[in-house]
């Protein structure tokens, strides 16, 4: 087992109206509020939560949980590597993220049938994401609102072929002059060549898989031509995708297909 995973303690559910009596654990704990609302006292501190929100408890620390109603929660305790995940205790607005709450619910599910090692693993995805969480809402806390917003669109919208700066600087809320501005400035790029880059990070996840063919890729990365999807891979890859497949050493590179999609991730 890789010693970089996080030694998995365990995991489970609780619900009622009480609240939980003090107590601590060796490890860091990670809390998820399905139902209800409820306050954590620790020494000199509270951290209040309600239905949706995560709050973490560092290692060691006596807490007591008040409930202010019906309440349910999801919990793990595990202890890892502080070069890995900020185990110091604190609220994170996950905003009801689908796979943290899913794979909150599996960890108890694995717990009760003793399952520790899939557990162990599971807790290692578990804080990958909630810390890849952290940093964009970081990120997003210190970026200009209207970059934001054009960010997100475009990682939503990138198989859109129509794509264009007109309609993201609309749906930023700017002007196409206003929205060029912010981005030369950001990642030294214009906007669509900032799309163009996002297209190529996902075709080159996309050509990992074999099963589908190029035209569905290039589909799918927002070109419907697959001739010129080719020609502009070959262009900025120095491959066609069909090379790029059959070469071991690219395909299994491992590489962050999104790292730039952010302000703060981006090397000029």
């Amino acid at each position: 087992m890789n010693c970089d995973l996080p030694t998995f303690s365990h995991a489970g559910h609780y619900s009622g109206k009480h609240g939980v009596s003090s107590h601590r654990h060796i490890g860091a704990e990670v809390v998820y509020v399905s139902r209800g609302s409820c306050i954590t006292d620790f020494p000199g501190e509270s951290l209040e939560a309600g239905n949706g929100e995560l709050y973490i408890i560092a290692p060691e620390v006596i807490h007591t949980q008040r409930n202010h109603e019906f309440t349910e929660t999801y919990y793990v305790v595990f202890s890892v590597s502080p070069t890995f995940f900020d185990c110091s205790s604190r609220m994170i607005d996950i905003k009801q993220d689908k796979e943290i709450v899913l794979w909150l619910q599996q960890l108890t599910e694995l717990n009760n049938k003793m399952l520790f090692q899939q557990c162990r693993g599971l807790t290692y995805t578990l804080l990958s994401r909630i810390a890849m969480l952290e940093r964009r809402l970081h990120s997003e806390s210190t970026t200009i609102p209207q970059l934001t917003r054009a960010i997100n669109y475009i990682e939503n919208h990138l198989p859109e072929s129509a794509l264009s700066q007109t309609i993201i600087a609309k749906q930023s809320g700017i002007s196409v002059s206003y929205l060029k501005k912010l981005f030369r400035q950001e990642f030294q790029t214009s906007p669509m060549k900032f799309v163009q880059q996002a297209r190529m990070r996902k075709a080159l996840q996309l050509l990992r898989n074999q099963y589908m063919f190029i035209n569905e890729i290039s589909e799918k990365c927002g070109y419907p031509n697959p001739n010129y999807f080719a020609r502009l891979f070959k262009q900025i890859h120095h491959k066609t995708p069909t090379e790029f497949r059959n070469t071991p050493h690219y395909a299994n590179h491992d590489f962050s297909p999104t790292a730039p999609i952010h302000p703060g991730t981006h090397n000029a």
